[in-house]
Parts: structure tokens; sequence; C-alpha cells
């Protein structure tokens, strides 16, 4: 089963998006699907406030060709469902600010769900801009978008009204010196990272920053999880070890973490890129090429 991004409200209200656009809820013991008591809605996107107020967003099907982007929010036990447009498309994140205070993202547009308003906002400048990441730093909400055409990255800020496109920076697989499309929220802050280069970038007063690098090229991140961008844990590929490891963060360097339970599991087929931290613990999902089962991982970092 393919995995996406996880949610944690506590060790007991773990949510996991999952396979055949689907959700997983992990409640301590056991993991067992989300029953949205609507088999029309189709799940993309996962995150919440706490274990009372949890948002998921996807698209409602009304035909074999039609589908609209769709929100149901979880609140205390009880299912609410919002059509967001009449468009056929998706929804690709969501930024939780409060209980009853969201932003969600298709390819094009942005929603602001406001106890249970939802104001709309197009962002996409031409058809070859995609959307892909919301961001919210305390203060500000950002959305992120890829020019493939252009290989161009382009940051957006919400003035009150509108987005306004302010950085427009280089997007290239190849260029470690660009910005890539992996993000990994830390708190609040975001970190830039892809799976063949071993650099980070974050962003701070609407600017990307070079971060840090590992001690090797062989070494690159496929997942990462933390609490701000000076304690992070990363789990990397390693072709010297030929499988994957675990570095911790420490604000100055990478730190190589425990990794010997892990390799019970084999070698990795997937990562999602984005982990979860709560309290001191870290969750971290992939499948193993061994079993072709998918795993949780969690843990805590050596002191």
């Amino acid at each position: 089963m393919n995995v996406g991004r996880i949610y944690v409200a506590d060790t007991n209200n773990i949510y996991i998006e999952a396979g055949i656009l689907s959700c997983l809820f992990y409640d301590g013991i056991s993991a067992n699907f989300v029953d949205f008591q609507d088999s029309k809605f189709k799940l993309e996107r996962v995150n919440g406030y706490d274990k009372n107020n949890i948002f998921f967003g996807g698209f409602q099907i009304y035909s074999n060709e039609i589908h609209f982007p769709a929100m149901k929010k979880f609140t205390n036990g009880v299912f609410s469902t919002y059509i967001l447009d009449s468009v056929i498309t998706s929804i690709r994140d969501i930024a939780v600010i409060s209980g009853n205070d969201a932003w969600l993202i298709d390819h094009e547009k942005a929603y602001h769900f406001n106890n249970g308003i939802i104001s709309t906002y197009i962002i996409r400048d031409n058809d070859s801009t995609y959307l892909g990441r919301l961001y919210f730093d305390n203060y500000n909400v950002y959305a992120y978008a890829i020019n493939y055409s252009k290989k161009e990255f382009y940051t957006y800020k919400f003035n009150g009204n509108n987005f306004q496109l302010i950085r427009i920076d280089c997007y290239s697989v190849s260029d470690p010196n660009c910005v890539w499309q992996s993000i990994s929220i830390c708190g609040s802050d975001i970190i830039s990272f892809y799976a063949i280069h071993n650099k980070l970038k974050y962003f701070q007063n609407d600017i990307w920053h070079n971060h840090s690098s590992f001690d090797s090229v062989s070494i690159t991140p496929s997942q990462i999880a933390g609490w701000n961008k000076d304690s992070m844990v990363a789990l990397c590929t390693s072709y010297n070890y030929g499988g994957f490891q675990l570095y911790f963060y420490n604000g100055k360097n990478w730190k190589s973490e425990n990794i010997e339970p892990l390799w019970t599991y084999g070698s990795i087929d997937n990562f999602c890129d984005q982990g979860a931290v709560k309290s001191g613990n870290v969750y971290m999902l992939y499948i193993s090429k061994t079993t072709w089962a998918t795993y949780l991982l969690i843990g805590r970092p050596k002191k």
C-alpha cells in the first residue's frame, strides 16, 4: 500500500493518507480505514488541529467523469461535508490555523475555511503552473507552485485580499542550488529538499536560505520531520550502507541515529516527504521492498 503524509494528534490518534484514496486511523494498537460515511468522497490530504478537529481534503464524485474539490471536517465525532468548487479538480494540501480555520489548495485555487464560511482565491498565473503546498508560519499564509515549462519555483503570500507572487526561484531536479518539490513543515519552519541531493533549504523572511547538508553525497534525505529548523530527524537513503539511516539535526550538524531495529524490515521502496513530531516522539512511514508492507516508525532522538 502506498502511503502519503501523516497527521498525529497524539499517540492514540494518528491519521495516515493511504492507497486507493483513503485514510487509515491508528489508535495506538491497530490501524483501520476511516469510515467517512460517504462512498463518493475520496481522500487526498489530511491535517488537523487536535483530535477533535480533523480536516480531510479530496474530491466528491458525481459521475464517472465529474468530481469536485471537497472537504470533510471531523468535529467531536461528527463529519461535516463542504463542496469547495464546481470544477473538476482535487485538494492538494491543507494548512490548519485553528480548530475552525484552515486553508486548502487545488492545482490553481486556494480555499479559506473559517467557521463554516468558504472564501475562494485564484492563484495560478498560467496553465503551466501547478500549486503544491501551503505553509503557515504563525503570521502569514504562503502557497508554493512549480512552473514545469519554465523550470521555476513560485512563492505566493496572502496579503489579506489575495495571493501575491513574491518570489521566483529556479526549479531543477539536477541543480542543488534550486528550490525543490519535496517540502517538509517542521513546526513553524519549512524545509525544502530533494531525494537525489544532500542539501537542504529553509524559508524565512520571504527568502529561501541554504540550511545544511550531510557529510557524504551518498546520503540523501527522503523524509524529514522536526520541531523546528534546528531540531529535525531525517530518514535517508545511504548508498554506502545499501539501505537507509536515521539522522538527527541538533542546530549545528547532522548525526547518525541508531538504525539496527529498522534493518529487520528491509530496504525502502517508497517514502512520503513529510513525517511528523508530537511532544518528544517522531513518526515516519515507509514501504519495505522485502515484505512490501507499510510500516509506521515511532521513536525518539538520542539525548
